[in-house]
C-alpha cells in the first residue's frame, strides 16, 4: 500500500452544497452538501478514479505526485466589459 497526497479544491455553491475538483486527477470532479461530505467524496472520487487507471497511467501518476512542486494559490480579481 502507498499513501499519495493530493489537494482537492472545494467551491461552496450558491444553490448550496460544495463543489469539488482534484487538480492532479486530470477530469476528477465531485460534490458534496457540506464539508465533511464534500471531502469524504473527494476520497471516493480520487479511489475510484485511480483504480480505473491502467498500470502504465497509475505508475506515471505516482512519479508525478512523487516530485516537489511548490504551489500557491493566489485569488485574483478581474474586471470585464459586458
Amino acid at each position: 500500500m502507498r499513501t499519495i497526497h493530493i489537494n482537492p479544491i472545494l467551491t461552496k455553491e450558491r444553490e448550496g452544497g460544495y463543489s469539488v475538483e482534484i487538480p492532479e486527477l486530470d477530469g476528477c470532479f465531485t460534490q458534496g452538501e457540506n464539508l465533511d461530505e464534500a471531502a469524504a467524496n473527494a476520497k471516493e472520487a480520487a479511489r475510484a478514479y485511480i483504480k480505473g487507471l491502467s498500470p502504465e497511467l497509475l505508475q506515471d501518476l505516482l512519479e508525478e505526485l512523487s516530485e516537489e512542486k511548490e504551489r500557491t494559490i493566489v485569488p485574483l480579481s478581474l474586471d470585464i466589459q459586458e
